[in-house]
């Protein structure tokens, strides 16, 4: 096989690696229980609703359950102003169903990226096993040309305006405008406020430029150690 056609196969499984990086950080990150009870603590969402602790975890936890696929509905009681009742309303349920088929449909492609990985990398370590190193660090660097820059302006985008940058990511993954909730009636975005978002963004992109940097950083440090770097960089 061309060493060309090796790093066209290579840059595949690169990206492919980044969009499972990325999908791990947020699965890491989205669906742990103990951010929201300690962000609930930091910031009192639940004090500033007039809700119990225990309501704000139990309607939380529904959420994520129901997100992740283990139970088929978001219906959960609370106490929210003297009384009992369902702490999620139809738009909500609905616009929950949207999110859910988002999240299901990233795993699947999460899963299949694994697949394809795993189908290329093996073609091309037996195709010849001593440049396979060579030939994923080649690739991995130069992928990362485009992707870093393409994160930074995302990166400075959300830290700039990070109410501009949450509304157009949520036009370009919903069609409808279901997920433009009032506080007024609804209480799902009183319980996950935008600092909490803020909060959880940073957490997933300092869980995945750690992961991400370990990569590069070994793929820099092996192309420099065979002497290829200026070729990786520059051809």
């Amino acid at each position: 096989m061309e060493y060309k056609l090796k790093v066209f196969f290579g840059s595949i499984i690169c990206v492919l690696l980044i969009y499972v990086i990325l999908f791990f950080s947020i699965e890491m990150n989205a669906f742990s229980k103990n951010f929201y009870k300690h962000t609930n603590s930091d910031l009192k969402i639940s004090e500033s609703i007039n809700l119990s602790k225990t309501d704000y975890n139990k309607s939380i936890a529904t959420l994520l359950d129901y997100l992740h696929g283990d139970r088929d509905d978001i219906d959960v009681e609370v106490i929210y102003k003297g009384d009992v009742q369902e702490a999620f309303n139809e738009k909500e349920a609905t616009h929950m169903v949207d999110v859910r088929n988002l999240y299901l449909d990233a795993r699947t492609i999460c899963f299949a990226s694994i697949m394809v990985i795993i189908i290329l990398g093996v073609i091309l370590y037996y195709d010849r096993k001593s440049e396979f190193l060579e030939v994923m660090s080649a690739s991995f660097i130069r992928v990362s040309f485009i992707f870093v820059f393409l994160l930074a302006f995302l990166l400075l985008y959300a830290c700039i305006d990070f109410t501009d940058f949450w509304t157009r990511f949520h036009k370009l993954f919903f069609t409808n405008d279901l997920w433009l909730l009032n506080p007024r009636t609804d209480l799902m975005i009183r319980l996950l406020p935008q600092d909490l978002f803020f909060s959880l963004v940073i957490r997933i992109v300092a869980l995945f430029t750690g992961i991400y940097m370990i990569f590069l950083g070994f793929s820099i440090w092996y192309t420099k150690k065979r002497k290829k770097l200026f070729e990786v960089l520059f051809s």
